[in-house]
């Protein structure tokens, strides 16, 4: 159990600060709008990397394969906190 809470912490906890600071610094706590001309090569490239497995994520928690889908989101996450720190 404190693996686990603590990987959630490292990881998930991390992505969702980060995104939530980021948002409040950079964008006056707003989401701006994100036409389909303002995506850069990198941002494309995540997108088609993640919306299959978030769609398999999805799957697996309907089907109530909790570990499994933990899993998926659990290296989404750690992905998008690469993206963030490289970007």
């Amino acid at each position: 159990m404190a693996k686990n809470n603590n990987e959630l912490l490292a990881n998930l906890g991390n992505f969702s600060n980060r995104i939530l600071k980021f948002t409040v610094s950079a964008f006056s706590k707003k989401i701006p709008a994100y036409g389909e001309g303002d995506k850069h090569a990198n941002d494309l490239a995540l997108y088609n990397n993640l919306m299959p497995r978030f769609q398999k994520y999805c799957e697996l928690m309907e089907a109530t394969k909790l570990k499994d889908g933990l899993r998926t989101a659990m290296a989404m996450s750690s992905e998008c906190n690469t993206f963030i720190q490289e970007n």
